[in-house]
């Protein structure tokens, strides 16, 4: 092991010195692979440029083995009261007389082989994850820093961050970079069809100030893009922040008639008067509707603004047991991470392992661990407040009135299938369906971690085709099958669909033909070609009845960004 890899790992915090015996060879061959990558493109700190990366698997290893470690613990736990229970702990590892682990300790890696195999199969996948956005970096450097203004040269690369998004597919998840100047630009390994059909069709509103809407800039590639890095900047003036909800409710209108719908709180970025969408791959979702009717209101469950995940109503929010907004247009200050592992009594024998589901989840016990908080950036500020919908409904219902009209006004412009618009749909090859929530299937990732499931992968598979089918009014088959398969592999479940088409896709499941009565293409048509006032004035009633019967959502509060600096 080289000077660089032994001073990354010994750099890192690890939660417990112990627990880190168990993954730190994945670690060390995680960081050798990285080093070598990034010594190639010449980097001035290689060190300082993995050292978030590393960090964060550290991190995340350390989630997975907890359940485990507890339980085996617990198991063979020593009722000896001469020793403390930090002693005892420590016990469980090390045999102090002959200087080596115990035989209880060497036999987890034996009795638990499906979940350090999942371990193992976690850190290739990140690994190569970040060499192939490397590699593509280098191949890609003059188109961006023509089109994102970013100098990226991979000698003044500082930092590689792995996000916290969901991981799919593979272990795809997003990767910022960033360069000297604090320079930064987003990878994704999905193409950007998506993006351009958004931005042809706020184009071809063509939308007056103030209620226009604005794109982040992005390279599309084969399958793969890079993005601009919105910041989080607050606004100038309380004209700003009125002229942002405007826009807010002018976006409201434009991603409710595109059958958007995951309007979730670290989604959008507020940039001084300007919200920014960064995540729009539920656009166009294929809602499986039986009919589309042309009388508003008799579908059994109507299409409404709630649908895009950019308000949530009251009942939601306790129907998922929180006691809080994570919407966008809702949220403010920060969230907790959800499914995390809380730990009390870490660093004992009495160490016990609990899963934050909500805020209530939330102990003041000195001796357990604190949740880990993400800030959010999606909230407007002034002068060091974030200031949420409440504060201006009446500006987002103007916004959201006046864009909708437009689209009404302009149906036979934008029902026009020669336009540009169509076009970029049909361009469209993968566009993700929801077909259960990403927490739903965090959920299970978690249970799979659990003692009783990471022994064995026959075991985990028989659990979750039982869940599956207790959590499903009408189980298909062959969804189910590619659920099971990418949940044993600790990653969340990705379907796409073409919005051109009826068929559902599953990766590398194959495909499940006419899935869908209508293909999202004709929704969002038939969204454009139905708008009324009648449908207008129902969102309308829905925005003040959410915002003013629900005594969750916060005016305001305290920009922690902004304190941040």
């Amino acid at each position: 092991m080289n000077s660089v890899c032994n001073g990354i790992l010994q750099g890192i915090k690890y939660r417990d010195m112990f627990r880190a015996q168990y993954y730190i060879s994945d670690l060390q061959n995680i960081a050798q692979q990285l080093i070598s990558q990034v010594e190639e493109l010449g980097c001035i700190n290689t060190t300082g440029v993995l050292f978030d990366v590393m960090q964060h698997l550290a991190d995340e290893l350390d989630d997975m083995i907890l359940p485990i470690v507890a339980y085996e613990i617990h198991v063979h736990k020593c009722e000896n009261n001469t020793l403390t229970p930090h002693e005892r702990y420590r016990n469980f590892f090390v045999d102090s007389s002959k200087h080596s682990w115990t035989n209880v300790a060497r036999e987890v890696l034996q009795k638990y082989p499906f979940i350090f195999t999942r371990i193992t199969t976690f850190c290739l996948s990140t690994v190569e994850n970040i060499k192939t956005c490397l590699n593509r970096l280098v191949k890609d450097r003059n188109d961006i820093s023509n089109t994102l203004s970013v100098d990226a040269n991979p000698v003044n690369l500082l930092e590689i961050h792995v996000s916290g998004s969901d991981r799919h597919q593979e272990g795809q998840t997003v990767i910022v970079l960033t360069f000297q100047d604090k320079q930064k630009i987003v990878y994704k390994n999905c193409d950007s069809f998506i993006d351009q059909a958004l931005h042809v069709f706020i184009n071809l509103l063509d939308l007056s100030y103030p209620y226009d809407i604005k794109t982040r800039k992005f390279i599309k590639k084969n399958n793969y893009s890079w993005y601009e890095y919105i910041e989080h900047k607050s606004c100038n003036s309380m004209s700003e922040m009125k002229n942002y909800y405007k826009r807010s409710g002018s976006m409201l209108a434009v991603l409710d008639t595109l059958n958007y719908c995951d309007g979730h709180c670290e989604n959008l970025i507020a940039h001084e008067e300007y919200p920014y969408l960064i995540d729009s791959e539920t656009l166009f979702q294929n809602f499986p509707l039986d009919e589309l009717e042309v009388q508003i209101g008799s579908l059994k469950q109507e299409r409404s603004i709630s649908f895009t995940g950019l308000i949530e109503k009251s009942d939601h929010i306790k129907k998922c047991d929180r006691s809080e907004s994570c919407s966008a247009f809702q949220a403010a200050g920060y969230i907790k991470k959800i499914f995390q592992p809380r730990i009390i009594n870490d660093h004992t024998d009495d160490i016990k392992v609990r899963f934050i589901r909500n805020e209530n989840d939330i102990m003041t016990d000195e001796s357990s661990t604190q949740p880990i908080y993400t800030i959010l950036q999606n909230a407007p500020c002034l002068d060091k407040q974030a200031y949420t919908i409440e504060s201006f409904l009446d500006e987002s219902i103007e916004g959201y009135m006046h864009t909708y009209q437009h689209i009404k006004n302009h149906a036979a412009v934008l029902l026009d299938g020669d336009n540009e618009f169509w076009c970029a749909i049909k361009k469209i090859t993968s566009a993700r369906e929801v077909i259960r929530t990403t927490l739903f299937y965090a959920m299970l990732i978690r249970r799979l971690q659990q003692p009783q499931f990471s022994a064995n992968q026959e075991v985990a598979r028989q659990y979750l085709e039982g869940y599956l089918q207790l959590h499903s009014s009408n189980l298909n088959s062959q969804l189910a099958e590619c659920e099971i398969n990418e949940l044993l592999q600790l990653n969340i479940p990705y379907f796409t669909h073409q919005p051109s088409c009826k068929d559902l896709f599953m990766g590398d499941n194959g495909k499940c033909a006419n899935y869908f009565k209508y293909s999202a293409m004709e929704q969002i048509h038939w969204n454009i070609e139905h708008a009324s006032d009648i449908y207008c004035n129902r969102q309308i009633a829905i925005l003040r009845n959410v915002i003013n019967s629900n005594p969750i959502i916060t005016s305001h509060c305290p920009c922690y960004n902004c304190l941040d600096d």
